[in-house]
Parts: structure tokens; C-alpha cells; sequence
């Protein structure tokens, strides 16, 4: 399952200061690029993006050719 945490994205790395404004990420940024990375396997994101969930909910697996919500 993956999440972000709003509250990093807003930080300047190493530092306990705020970024300016204009630097801030939004959640966007971090979903798209997990999704669209090549260091992750397409096995390890369909697990990030809905297995994990859906075994843990005990949600049927989506009909073949059907995508998940």
C-alpha cells in the first residue's frame, strides 16, 4: 500500500526549515513519479497501487479486461 506524507513535501531536504512556496510538491508529483519510475518492477506498483489493499479489504480481484477503481 503506499501513501505519502503531505507534511515532507513541503520541507527543504535535510534541513527542519519550510521550502519556499514555489519549490512545495503536491501529492501529484509524488504519485506520478512513483508510477511513471523505471526502478520499480510493474509487479512491485500493481502491489502499491491496489493488491495490497484489495487483499487486505477482501476486495474480489477486477474481471479480466476490467480495470480496478
Amino acid at each position: 500500500m503506499w501513501g505519502t506524507d503531505f507534511t515532507r513535501m513541503r520541507w527543504k531536504p535535510g534541513s527542519t526549515d519550510l521550502a519556499r512556496r514555489e519549490r512545495w510538491r503536491f501529492y501529484s508529483d509524488c504519485l506520478n513519479y512513483l508510477r511513471d519510475t523505471n526502478e520499480l518492477s510493474a509487479s512491485d506498483k500493481e502491489k502499491m497501487f491496489g493488491k495490497t489493499i484489495r487483499r487486505v479489504l477482501r476486495w474480489p480481484k477486477p474481471r479480466s479486461g476490467e480495470s480496478a477503481p
